[in-house]
């Protein structure tokens, strides 16, 4: 009797370990999302200004003929990230992102974010100005309440809790 205790015991901590384990491995896999979301922006931007930025050309930053297709051949997004060598895929499922340029301005337009990662994500980035949902918030200064625009923004997703998060990258002389 005391051996079936001691297995059933046993088996109800082995199903308790195992829930406590699948939980987590969602939620790991929820957060790595976002943690790739950001690396990937940060590495956009670092390998554009390379291309495209004050570091080459004679020092004459200009964004402006950026699109998808030239940033995956000029090496700015890994092909891995774009199997048709025109859409870039984000890490959410169905997300893309657009690039396009001004002279001096990047944009990295993301789509189909979870509105649960939006604000974290909106904010990970040493822009001059992002857009969540079509609201632009500065973030050059310190603006009181710019966290708490960004939050009021992300909640006003698609019914399907899906975000647009554009950040616009500004190359200014000497950085």
């Amino acid at each position: 009797m005391e051996r079936l205790i001691a297995i059933i015991a046993a088996t109800v901590l082995g199903v308790m370990a195992l829930g406590y384990v699948a939980k987590n491995t969602v939620l790991s896999f929820m957060q790595s999302g976002t943690e790739t979301a950001v690396a990937q922006a940060g590495e956009i931007w670092s390998q554009a200004r390379a291309v495209y930025g004050t570091t080459v050309g004679g020092g004459q930053t200009d964004f402006t003929p950026i699109n998808n297709a030239d940033a995956i051949k000029a090496g700015i997004v890994p092909q891995s990230a774009s199997p048709d060598g025109q859409t870039i895929r984000g890490p959410w499922q169905g997300s893309t992102i657009t690039l396009t340029g001004s002279t001096s301005t990047l944009y990295e337009d993301w789509n189909a974010v979870p509105s649960a990662a939006c604000a974290r994500f909106a904010l990970s980035q040493p822009t001059n100005m992002v857009f969540v949902n079509g609201t632009g918030i500065s973030t050059t200064s310190v603006q009181t309440g710019a966290s708490a625009a960004v939050a009021e923004a992300c909640n006003r997703g698609t019914t399907d809790s899906l975000s647009e998060v554009k950040f616009s990258f500004t190359e200014l002389a000497g950085q």
